[in-house]
């Protein structure tokens, strides 16, 4: 497994290529890189699902700075919240004062649509501009797959 600083240039150079490759990561460090360069990559849109904007993962400072920037710079958010534990936090503090935000908890008809089209369990997933993914199939691990340019998967 590459270090942390080789798995950032490795993705910084699929970014620049507009690679379509697919990769995997697991550990906070590692999820952290991916989750930066694609709020950081990102230029219209950005949809996630997520457990709830976790201040132990959003609120590192790499990740941290690119969401704040993205939604500094007009970038549209729109997360759907699968719980309300960290609605005190500082990312989701931030994020809530934009109007280029919607959050929203997600409705019990919206959990069943997500298990129907993923499968059962908890996953966490972002696409950025309709063509960056991170679908995280193990959050407790921050394990996801993702890819930079539209993957055929």
């Amino acid at each position: 497994m590459l270090n942390v600083n080789s798995y950032r240039v490795y993705l910084e150079k699929l970014v620049s290529e507009n690679s379509s490759n697919i990769f995997v990561n697991g550990g906070i460090e590692y999820a952290s890189v991916f989750i930066s360069l694609l709020l950081s990559k990102a230029n219209n849109s950005v949809n996630m699902f997520c457990e709830g904007l976790n201040p132990q993962m959003m609120g590192r400072e790499e990740v941290f700075n690119a969401f704040q920037n993205s939604i500094n710079s007009g970038v549209r958010f729109r997360i759907l919240m699968e719980k309300k534990d960290y609605m005190g936090g500082e990312p989701f503090t931030f994020a809530s004062k934009h109007e280029n935000v919607e959050i929203r908890c997600a409705r019990a008809e919206d959990l069943e649509m997500i298990d129907k089209v993923l499968g059962p369990g908890r996953c966490n997933f972002s696409v950025c501009d309709n063509k960056m993914v991170r679908l995280e199939v193990k959050p407790e691990e921050y394990k996801a797959v993702g890819s930079f340019n539209k993957p055929d998967w």
